[in-house]
């Protein structure tokens, strides 16, 4: 089989090379042997580490159902306390001091009724999620959770004093959610100031009566206000993306609309994505913008506009118009018809629609057009016309109205030269009609919308 001299002999080994072929292999062998040991050793300490730690625990009484041992310490990921009624909330102190000692990093704290919380909630500075539901702070409570990321407080009694302390030592706060929170003071108002806040919600009480949000770095807001407010003052936030914005109506907004002001905030969004503008959002912002011919600013980047609308409001509609022409690049717009008395009382057309072809976005950019609410009046009914004539891109059409429109309904529809496919929806009150053009097959219908 093998020749003189180590030599290959036709297509097999020689003797020479077979001994450093087998030598290279038992090398490799040791080589990946010693490599598995070294990954067995690292996964045994893992799995060490993970059977120490507890991922989440939910405590109805003030006592752990195991002892948590110290040397070495078990880790808490998750704690919720949820104590029975007739358990007082002060005697979970001993437990979220023992959580502190464990490394927990998100705590809730759930109460039956708004019974004061141990004072030592907001010290734990391992804390990066807490969430507070149907409590009440201590006003005197110490704070110091310098990793908090996310804060959560619902249904909460907590003094001006707190959300100010909470806020100055979370220097790291990317999420806040206010709702229904009470106990803010005897001025009946709450300012919200941070520097790091990303996201924020606000949703007050009817008791509220003025509301201040300044946080320059907020990219997704949603806020509301209610009938009692009597002011309200968004700061500028340049790195906004995504707003909701609900104005409640108020009895003292037709007396001081001044004291409502949201144009700095809207001026300074050239990053917006999406805005949404319900109650009387464009009544407020239409009374800032009364003396401006156009917009100051552009939205280069806003896909997305859902307005609430009085079109019986001779400045509202002139607003809407101002804001389509800052919106080059617009996609999706929603138009829901707030109700009016009077249908006499309606601008005319022919008042706005000279204006229309100055907006570029209907005839280059929008696909989606939804109308809420719609009645056959002149002024809705030109403006479906128009949409349906000019919008080169328009793919999809939905208008919701009162069933005895259909027919009217229908005859507007079918100004739209392209063939159309259509799906009717009815409910007791109103009927849905939705279009999609014959490229685009899906089609879509507004499920349980109220407005």
């Amino acid at each position: 089989m093998f020749g003189s001299g180590g030599r290959q002999l036709g297509g097999f080994i020689t003797a020479g090379s077979e001994v450093v072929w087998l030598k290279r292999v038992a090398n490799e062998y040791a080589f990946l042997v010693g490599r598995l040991a070294a990954v067995s050793r690292h996964f045994r300490n893992e799995v060490s580490r993970l059977l120490e730690r507890v991922e989440s625990l939910t405590l109805h009484e003030p006592h752990f159902p195991d002892p948590l041992r110290i040397t070495p310490p078990i880790l808490i990921r998750r704690l919720a306390l949820a104590p029975h009624r007739a358990i007082p909330p002060s005697s979970f102190r001993p437990i979220i001091e023992d959580a502190a000692l464990h490394g927990v990093s998100e705590l809730s704290f759930r109460l039956t009724r708004r019974t004061r919380l141990p004072k030592n909630v907001l010290t734990v500075k391992s804390l990066l999620v807490l969430a507070l539901d149907t409590c009440a702070v201590p006003p005197w409570s110490d704070v110091s959770c310098p990793c908090l990321r996310t804060l959560r407080l619902h249904r909460v009694a907590i003094h001006q004093d707190n959300i100010n302390k909470i806020l100055a030592s979370a220097s790291c706060l990317e999420t806040l959610e206010m709702e229904y929170c009470t106990g803010h003071g005897a001025g009946k108002g709450c300012t919200v100031e941070s520097s790091s806040v990303k996201n924020l919600v606000f949703r007050p009480t009817l008791k509220l009566e003025g509301t201040v949000i300044r946080a320059s770095r907020l990219r997704v807001l949603t806020l509301y206000t209610r009938s009692r407010a009597k002011s309200l003052e968004l700061a500028p936030a340049p790195e906004i993306r995504k707003v909701y914005l609900h104005i409640s109506k108020s009895k003292s907004m037709k007396k001081s609309m001044e004291s409502f002001r949201v144009r700095a905030f809207l001026d300074a969004a050239l990053k917006l994505e999406c805005l949404t503008l319900r109650g009387h959002a464009m009544k407020v912002l239409s009374y800032e913008y009364e003396k401006n011919p156009k917009l100051t600013v552009m939205f280069q980047d806003l896909r997305i506009l859902s307005v609430s609308l009085n079109i019986s409001s001779e400045q509202e509609p002139v607003f809407l118009l101002k804001l389509l022409e800052s919106c080059p690049n617009l996609q999706k717009f929603t138009l829901s018809a707030a109700e009016t008395d009077n249908g006499s009382d309606l601008p005319r057309f022919t008042d706005h629609k000279d204006r229309l072809p100055s907006i570029s976005c209907l005839t280059s950019s929008l696909e989606q057009f939804k109308f809420l609410g719609f009645k056959p009046q002149e002024y809705q009914r030109e403006l479906i016309v128009y949409l349906l004539t000019v919008a080169k891109q328009l793919k999809k059409v939905g208008v919701e109205f009162d069933k005895r429109q259909l027919a009217a309904v229908k005859q507007i529809l079918s100004v739209r030269t392209s063939p159309m496919r259509g799906h009717l929806q009815s409910t007791r009150e109103t009927t849905t009609w939705s279009w999609s053009t014959p490229d685009r097959v899906s089609i879509y219908s507004f499920k349980g919308l109220s407005l």
